[in-house]
């Protein structure tokens, strides 16, 4: 069932300052403090089974690499029933519920202020330049611990509805999730396979510090890439994963004159750079595709050097406005008496002043969740 915030409390709004590009970046610590395996989106495997390794062709120039890939060679068909579970069990914190539970000393040890999924934060980062998205997150404390989890809008109910029903924009984005299986293996010695697409997806947990706020947050990892040579396997040895070159995989429409468009560098770079930036990823690993499937080049972009070829926005901004937001979450949801607050953005709203967010008490909700440690 997907979860949608009613909004049927009393409302008040809440106004966050603009950030100017100048302010320094906030004191940003995280490290890597654990990991899952899921099978199919749904079974819970406490171990490194779904984690993969990169496998580039030996010729390479200037990060550049040749390749001849076929996106529709061996495509599986994406299932909607699938992605709708992992979204739901995403959005009701479970995978990552489930490893706090299983390793609550470390939890314990580390007792953080909040605990979310990284696709919330990376929505959060973009807030201070997004135009078109809303967003609707749900927060409820329990034991000094504030659990944030995403909610469906109207709009992003919309967004999934059309995606589904357009075959063309289904193709593209099976094509995007099918690119990973050209390029990585199960195993260092091994060739990656896209006849035998993995199953198992590998999810790595987070902890880290922004300013004032201690932070826990999940996210799932493409591979690893051994770029220099270190031989290191974090599959038979898991608390060797910190030692390793962490990549995120993309597919994007090539650029007709071999240049970035500003779109792309304002909105694509941004969204890759947040998402990547907090999960320790050294690389972005480009296939550049036609409208007909076919990567003839790969580019492996080191993700520092996204904010530089970005333009129309600064890390800076994005993670000062996490800060301040967490900041405003901290004294709104105060006490433990199972309310649930429900803050929602929408960019059609907003001033030249700052960011308007709107907050709602549910005192009885069945946005509630269960059984938080």
């Amino acid at each position: 069932m997907t979860t949608v915030a009613t909004n049927s409390g009393t409302n008040w709004p809440l106004q966050l300052p603009n950030v100017s590009e100048n302010t320094p970046f906030p004191d940003f610590k995280r490290k890597i403090v654990g990991s899952f395996s899921l099978h199919n989106h749904t079974e819970y495997l406490d171990n490194t089974a779904g984690l993969r390794f990169l496998r580039l062709p030996e010729s390479r120039i200037e990060g550049k690499v040749a390749v001849n890939i076929d996106l529709n060679q061996s495509c599986p068909a994406v299932i909607r029933e699938d992605e709708e579970c992992n979204h739901i069990n995403t959005s009701e914190l479970k995978h990552l519920l489930t490893w706090i539970r299983t390793h609550h000393e470390i939890f314990q040890e580390r007792r953080p202020d909040f605990v979310m999924y990284r696709g919330l934060m990376t929505s959060l980062l973009g807030t201070p330049y997004e135009h078109q998205d809303t967003w609707c997150i749900g927060a409820i404390k329990r034991n000094s611990t504030i659990y944030l989890r995403q909610l469906d809008t109207e709009q992003s109910l919309q967004s999934r509805t059309n995606f589904n029903s357009d075959p063309r924009l289904r193709r593209f984005g099976a094509w995007g999730h099918h690119f990973e299986n050209f390029l990585m293996a199960d195993a260092p010695e091994k060739q990656p396979n896209p006849a035998d697409p993995s199953n198992t997806e590998f999810n790595v947990m987070y902890s880290a510090r922004l300013n004032q706020h201690a932070l826990l947050y999940c996210g799932e990892l493409d591979g690893v890439w051994d770029k220099n040579g270190k031989s290191v396997n974090p599959k038979e040895s898991p608390d060797r994963l910190p030692e390793c070159d962490l990549v995120e995989l993309k597919t994007t429409r090539f650029f007709h004159n071999g240049q970035m468009p500003y779109n792309f560098r304002r909105n694509k770079l941004r969204k890759w750079w947040c998402q990547a930036f907090p999960a320790c990823i050294s690389d972005i690993v480009v296939g550049y595709r036609d409208d007909e499937g076919q990567i003839k080049e790969v580019e492996i972009l080191p993700l520092r050097l996204t904010s530089k070829l970005g333009q129309g926005w600064c890390g800076t901004v994005c993670f000062n406005f996490l800060d301040q937001f967490l900041t405003e979450v901290k004294s709104t949801v105060k006490e433990e008496t199972g309310t649930v607050f429900i803050f929602t953005f929408d960019p059609k709203q907003q001033s030249a002043r700052g960011f308007r967010i709107k907050v709602c008490a549910e005192q009885k909700s069945s946005l509630m969740l269960q059984n938080l440690p």
